[in-house]
């Protein structure tokens, strides 16, 4: 237990955690979330998207509460029911391939937060020990990194694998949008500096986010983020603009040529990784559908 910051007790918390996967990730998840450092009153809420109740089965003496989310299969409907269940005066909003350092909680309040700072946005950092060749391309590229959204837009953003907001800014702007799939937790956070809420950057208070390790799965990852990015340019023309699929192809191509006659072999596979990217990201940016779909 810890939440003691230079003699003055840190307040409580709230972390909310959506959850799709099997028992597995299920135990993995609560492993997680044992990890932590807390205090009496912070609240750990992990909220089943499955609609099979997968991670009640897995619960066993934790001190996790678990919620049900059913009404559509979307992780920002989960964090809104999560954000629901708990009063809290911060909500930390993480997922659940992320693994937490233990002092992350008291990581946010080391420093002082403004009396307007609606969002704090935390570090996003690869997790260690991933050698599958996804994975280190990932990894290499920078996949799940917040710093990309502190410089891109009209305002900065953070994601929700790490993020940390006041429930009074929560509560004022209604939470999250529902019925996308991806793209709203960037949206969140420009909604809450139209309405003057401030956002801070706390990259020390970070997470370790595992990234798959199967290209398949990695693609359409790509192309449901593509998907949401299209969504938010909607709404904020401009922001995310189409991608330029010609000019990523013949640089995959042309690297690839490249790192392989020069011998970099690993170079060139991460070079025609990067067009099967540039094809998904494409795809889903055009074609791609951010619609979630509703539950049973």
């Amino acid at each position: 237990m810890s939440g003691q910051l230079g003699g003055q007790r840190r307040p409580a918390v709230s972390v909310v955690v959506p959850f799709l996967g099997n028992a597995a990730d299920a135990r993995a998840l609560l492993e997680a979330l044992a990890a932590l450092d807390t205090l009496p009153d912070d609240h750990l809420i992990v909220v089943d998207n499955t609609g099979a109740t997968v991670v009640s089965g897995e619960l066993g003496d934790s001190l996790v509460e678990v919620a049900e989310a059913r009404e559509e299969r979307s992780s920002y409907h989960a964090r809104n029911v999560g954000a629901r269940a708990t009063a809290n005066e911060w909500l930390l909003f993480t997922d659940s391939d992320c693994r937490l350092e233990p002092t992350l909680l008291d990581d946010y309040f080391r420093e002082p937060l403004g009396d307007n700072a609606g969002i704090v946005a935390g570090g996003v950092e690869p997790a260690a020990g991933q050698d599958a060749l996804v994975a280190r391309y990932a990894r290499s590229r920078g996949h799940v990194n917040e710093a990309y959204h502190m410089d891109t837009g009209p305002y900065p953003a953070g994601v929700t694998a790490n993020l940390l907001v006041r429930r009074a800014a929560w509560d004022e702007l209604g939470g999250f949008q529902e019925g996308v799939r991806s793209g709203a937790d960037v949206e969140f956070c420009w909604r809450a500096q139209e309405a003057r809420w401030a956002l801070e950057y706390r990259p020390r208070a970070r997470v370790e986010h595992l990234h798959v390790e199967r290209l398949c799965p990695m693609l359409r990852k790509t192309a449901r983020w593509a998907a949401g990015r299209a969504w938010v340019n909607g709404r904020y023309p401009g922001s995310f603009r189409r991608p330029r699929l010609a000019q990523a192809l013949v640089r995959s191509a042309g690297g690839a040529l490249v790192w392989t006659l020069r011998g970099r072999f690993e170079r060139a596979l991460f070079k025609l990784i990067d067009g099967a990217w540039a094809l998904a990201d494409f795809y889903g940016y055009v074609l791609g559908d951010n619609r979630a779909l509703r539950g049973d």
